[in-house]
């Protein structure tokens, strides 16, 4: 590979792996509905098509896989534990046709399998409201009006699915609204306020992102002032404030959301996981705060807000396309509830935000 100056912005990134024929387990903290839990097997394979082997405690014959050139995926379903308990696991890669010629892998190994703890996944699929990081203001009020015109697309193409499977949308920042009422038709804007009055639009009583340390008390007052004004005009609901990237705000702002009628806040610092804090400029946000839901208090001590930080926020699925979070996402999710595991965190429901 050579290299040319072409006085170009452009750049490019390689890594180097040794590639091996090999075979890895994971126990994933995940329960069937038929009460199994799911080991993946993921096998890398060099050649024309083989048979995977696996045997588990012994049991010759359990499961047959086909294995192709490249990288393959498996799941294997075993009975599932109440307590920590090891399994044996024996692996084979055997030619196709069962000839006689040796294994091209030979594997025993010992997984140990941990009782799944039950928890309820609450993905916040939204659009995060940045101005300038990536593109100009009249730009991202393009994109936020498209995301709003999409979202309605998609509560009517699933209101027919059943409960839980049906689209909901979450707006960031009523500053998106705002854009979006002065350009729809009033068709649209009927179909927006019905939207959210049934719950498949959510909206932040926020107006922006805002550095919250640069305000006055009575400038926090106006950041949740349009959500006042749209409560007027449409009676809609909205009872929660949403704050995506800023690591954290100004005490002051639990008197201004409680005066309100603010009673919850989201929160999702940029997570980047192989950063120091867990994050980028976050300080210890996501370390004393992460997944550790907390009344907040105000100021004055009459009022208080219940106040959630997801412990992977926005930027933990910074580049997942649509096919990607298909292909790649259970994974993911399966090593953030590990994670919450290994971090003891009690909470039986968690929120993961996702962002377009």
């Amino acid at each position: 590979m050579v290299g040319h100056a072409q006085n170009s912005p452009d750049w490019f990134m390689t890594f180097r792996y040794t590639f091996e024929e090999k075979v890895e387990l994971e126990a994933m903290p995940f329960i069937t509905a038929q009460g199994k839990q799911v080991i993946q097997v993921t096998a890398m394979h060099f050649g024309p098509p083989a048979l995977l082997g696996l045997d588990v405690n012994g049991k010759v014959g359990g499961s047959d896989f086909l294995v192709e050139h490249g990288l393959n995926v498996f799941r294997v379903m075993v009975d599932a534990v109440t307590v920590k308990q090891p399994i044996n696991v024996r692996l084979t890669i055997s030619p196709q046709d069962r000839s006689p010629w040796p294994p091209s892998l030979e594997m025993d190994t010992t997984l140990i399998l941990e009782p799944v703890i039950h928890r309820d996944i609450h993905l916040v699929h939204h659009s995060h409201t940045d101005i300038g990081y990536s593109h100009l203001q009249a730009e991202v009020e393009t994109i936020q009006n498209n995301n709003i015109f999409k979202a309605l697309e998609l509560i009517d193409r699933t209101k027919d699915y059943l409960e839980g499977s049906r689209f909901v949308w979450n707006v960031e920042s009523l500053w998106a609204v705002e854009n979006f009422l002065g350009i729809a038709s009033e068709a649209d804007k009927q179909r927006f306020i019905t939207a959210v009055k049934a719950g498949s639009i959510a909206l932040s009583a926020n107006y922006a992102n805002i550095l919250t340390g640069l305000c006055t008390p009575e400038e926090m007052h106006w950041i949740v002032e349009y959500a006042d004004s749209l409560r007027k005009w449409y009676d809609l609901p909205i009872t929660m404030a949403m704050q995506t990237d800023i690591p954290g705000m100004s005490w002051s702002m639990v008197d201004a959301y409680a005066a309100h009628g603010i009673r919850h806040l989201s929160q999702g610092p940029n997570y980047i996981p192989d950063m120091p804090d867990g994050g980028d400029r976050i300080g210890s946000t996501l370390r004393e705060q992460g997944d550790k839901p907390y009344w907040w208090k105000s100021t004055t001590g009459r009022d208080s807000i219940l106040v959630w930080t997801a412990g992977q926020g926005y930027g933990g699925w910074h580049g997942f396309t649509a096919g990607a979070i298909a292909e790649r996402g259970t994974r993911k999710i399966a090593a953030y509830m590990n994670e919450l595991v290994a971090k003891a965190i009690p909470t039986t429901w968690c929120s993961g935000a996702t962002t377009s």
